[in-house]
């Protein structure tokens, strides 16, 4: 039998992005994703948006099967 490859998870902040395995981010919250990407794409700031698939979430959200996640500086808000 052939594995099965698993498609990532693409987290985002501006124009730099990461992949994760599915398994690795699965069942985890953002707060949880944003600590493990925190170094990669300086999304430490509790302040910035998240957004799954598109659609704005809170800290609390559990990510299941998304896509994508990306971290988002509120409109108005130098970087």
């Amino acid at each position: 039998m052939a594995a099965t490859m698993e498609k990532p998870v693409k987290v985002m902040s501006g124009a730099t992005s990461i992949e994760f395995t599915r398994s690795t981010v699965t069942g985890k919250t953002v707060t949880e994703i944003r600590q493990m990407a925190q170094d990669a794409l300086n999304v430490g700031d509790d302040e910035m948006v998240a957004y799954a698939d598109g659609k704005e979430v809170q800290s609390n959200f559990i990510l299941g099967q998304v896509e994508t996640l990306e971290f988002v500086k509120p409109v108005g808000e130098k970087g």
